[in-house]
């Protein structure tokens, strides 16, 4: 962007949300507390900062964030090195206690941008509810997306990410795991253009652009948006806010725009998630034929299609019997030693076992009496 240099960057509120459930036992919380100090160490003293923490429960270290002085910290440093991971998985509270503080006055200026950084492996089994609150809580704030471990939900951390007009990054080698994150983080250091608007040429009903909303410009990282219905002339308008408040405008010529290949398949691939976005927020079924139609005429993948291989080799002789054989359930690489079995996530199951408990002894109680009445 002409006219931004290296001093000029957006100062922050950042929150660090971190998955501390009985799933990230192991490596995966290792790799989740040296993430979240790597995120502590991109903080400068202009900006401000929280950690929370979430299982079955949520905490979080200040009550609201905090300016990153050396105090401060020191003290979410060693916070964050206790941090262990056990008991149940219970993501919307803490969404919402990230994503729901009250915007400061510098924010509302365009003076602050406000980052939200969620680590974790991503076990959980209501995607679609948390899909719905992140878009309903997001309001200008950006999500960025951790995925911890060797068996993420890639799905959900990608998908979540996409929402939250962010950034995803796996961490896919606990050997490295500094190199992804200071990508991640340098990116994240530099929002050099805000409140990005485009304006296309001749734009009308008929013009479909993805993403509907864009997101922030970051040092090193494109920002993309995809068009379908619009000629290839006239002049494309696009404008967005500089650090300290400036407007910053760029008019192309698509005339002098260059020929690309396999754009057709990126616009075809941001609709179907347009279309199942919008089922899901509406609580109704996708348009399976449309999508079908679109992955079909783009060869993409989707919910309704799949890419098949068909090995026709035999795998054994035919004349050969085939046997039974019961292989154990394996886990994650990384996963604590002796974890037999996922901890489990429906976090009242206990109180219900209790309960239970109790109401079988009330009832055994109740019927001796009553059989001691009757003799």
């Amino acid at each position: 962007v002409p006219g931004v240099n290296e001093a000029q960057v957006l100062p922050r509120d950042l929150v660090f949300v971190i998955d501390t459930s009985g799933s990230m036992a192991g490596e995966s919380i290792r790799q989740a507390r040296s993430a979240l100090q790597q995120g502590l160490a991109t903080l400068t003293p202009d900006d401000r900062f929280n950690v929370i923490r979430f299982n079955n429960q949520t905490h979080a270290l200040f009550m609201q964030p905090e300016a990153a002085t050396g105090n401060n910290l020191a003290r979410a440093r060693r916070y964050v090195a206790n941090l262990q991971a056990d008991g149940g998985t219970e993501m919307a509270p803490a969404l919402e206690r990230a994503l729901t503080i009250p915007a400061s006055a510098s924010e509302k200026a365009g003076e602050r941008v406000r980052q939200v950084v969620f680590i974790t492996d991503g076990a959980v089994g209501n995607e679609a509810a948390l899909f719905a609150q992140i878009r309903q809580q997001l309001g200008s704030q950006r999500l960025f997306t951790v995925g911890i471990g060797s068996a993420p939900n890639l799905h959900f951390m990608r998908e979540a990410a996409r929402w939250g007009r962010g950034l995803y990054t796996a961490i896919q080698d606990p050997a490295d795991v500094s190199g992804p994150l200071q990508r991640l983080f340098a990116a994240m250091e530099a929002p050099v253009l805000t409140d990005v608007r485009v304006q296309w040429p001749g734009q009308s009903g008929k013009v479909e652009s993805f993403p509907a909303r864009t997101g922030d410009l970051f040092r090193g990282e494109p920002l993309v948006q995809v068009v379908r219905g619009t000629a290839l002339s006239g002049v494309l308008k696009v404008s967005g806010q500089l650090p300290g408040g400036r407007r910053w405008k760029q008019s192309l010529d698509l005339q002098q725009a260059a020929p690309g290949h396999g754009l057709n398949r990126l616009w075809a691939r941001q609709k179907i998630d347009h279309l199942l976005d919008s089922a899901r927020l509406e609580g109704s079924e996708p348009n399976k034929a449309r999508v079908t139609e679109l992955a079909v005429e783009h060869t993409l993948m989707s919910p309704y299609t799949s890419f098949v291989a068909v090995d026709e080799s035999p795998a054994r002789p035919s004349g050969a019997t085939a046997e039974t054989e019961h292989l154990p359930t394996l886990l994650p690489a990384g996963s604590q030693a002796g974890m037999l079995r996922y901890p489990q996530t429906a976090t009242l199951a206990p109180l219900f076992t209790a309960l239970g408990v109790i109401g079988l002894m009330f009832a055994l109680a109740i019927g001796l009496l009553q059989r001691r009445a009757t003799v």
